[in-house]
């Protein structure tokens, strides 16, 4: 999954440059739905800011809780790059019935909205980022804190208002 994405950036950033612009000056609210840490998981990513850089929400489903991402999206054209606060991953607790723990921590994303077709209101948002600072349960019989950090990717779909 990671490699798709990665191979499809790389495509949209070299080969797709005419059906990635962004020139819609009017664009003050996009509203996605997709998968990974910008959705909250499973879930909808919205951004409220002129030309799609502004106040990021992502509110979603993650491993069967709630999965967030609260921060902020920088946006050139059709490239961008946001940094957030959110659920980063799960872990389970074997002693505790496999009770699954929320890990939150930050996030950093860039990634490519490309438009489809010659359409500046529809697109496909793909991304890739690094998860930091989220701590979870090691040892249930201790209570030892870890650390958790791991890279993530974003696909969706979305239009701009």
């Amino acid at each position: 999954m990671k490699k798709l994405i990665v191979s499809l950036l790389f495509t949209a950033v070299f080969i797709g440059n005419g059906y990635c612009q962004n020139n819609d000056i009017n664009n003050y609210f996009n509203f996605g739905i997709g998968l990974g840490g910008n959705y909250g998981g499973l879930g909808t990513k919205t951004i409220i800011g002129y030309k799609n850089s502004g106040l990021l929400v992502g509110l979603g489903t993650f491993s069967g809780g709630l999965g967030y991402e609260v921060g902020g999206q920088i946006s050139y054209k059709w490239l961008y790059v946001n940094l957030g606060y959110g659920i980063i991953g799960v872990s389970e607790n074997q002693l505790t019935n496999n009770r699954t723990e929320l890990i939150k921590g930050k996030m950093l994303t860039t990634g490519a909205m490309i438009n489809f077709g010659n359409s500046n209101k529809y697109f496909l948002d793909l991304g890739i980022g690094y998860d930091w600072d989220g701590n979870y349960t090691s040892n249930s019989y201790t209570n030892e804190k870890s650390k958790f950090h791991t890279i993530d990717g974003a696909i969706g779909f979305g239009i701009r208002l």
